[in-house]
């Protein structure tokens, strides 16, 4: 219950790690395998929403434990959910067409977030790009 706490409490779709050391001050005997396997049967049971990226560190998601679109900041690394009435269209009507049962879909926008913009140049001075 304490991880899925955790994620409720942060909207910022945290890493096992981070939920590790969020929990682990109150929970000292906690270890991270412990984090890891919860968040595996929280997956299993529908409660949250595995986002998987390149450098192995996965985020979850508890607020929207469905297919939905991401906003991804390139500079912090930053994830919010961006309501998208038309992805769910989407996914269904791709469904219907291809025959696939139980498709999920993932739509990630990359983009540069509000509090890091104003902290960086403009994308034209900019020569680093998201890999």
């Amino acid at each position: 219950m304490a991880v899925l706490e955790a994620l409720l409490r942060d909207a910022r779709h945290p890493s096992a790690e981070e939920i590790y050391r969020e929990l682990q001050p109150t929970y000292p005997m906690m270890s991270p395998a412990t984090v890891y396997k919860t968040l595996a049967t929280l997956k299993e049971l529908g409660e949250v929403l595995e986002l998987g990226f390149s450098d192995g560190h996965n985020r979850y998601d508890a607020y929207t434990p469905r297919s939905h679109p991401h906003l991804i900041c390139r500079h912090c690394g930053r994830i919010e959910d961006y309501p998208l009435e038309e992805f769910d269209h989407l996914v269904a009507r791709v469904a219907a067409q291809s025959g696939y049962r139980d498709l999920t879909a993932r739509l990630d926008f990359l983009g540069v977030c509000r509090a890091c913009s104003a902290n960086t140049p403009s994308p034209a001075t900019q020569t680093a790009g998201y890999s």
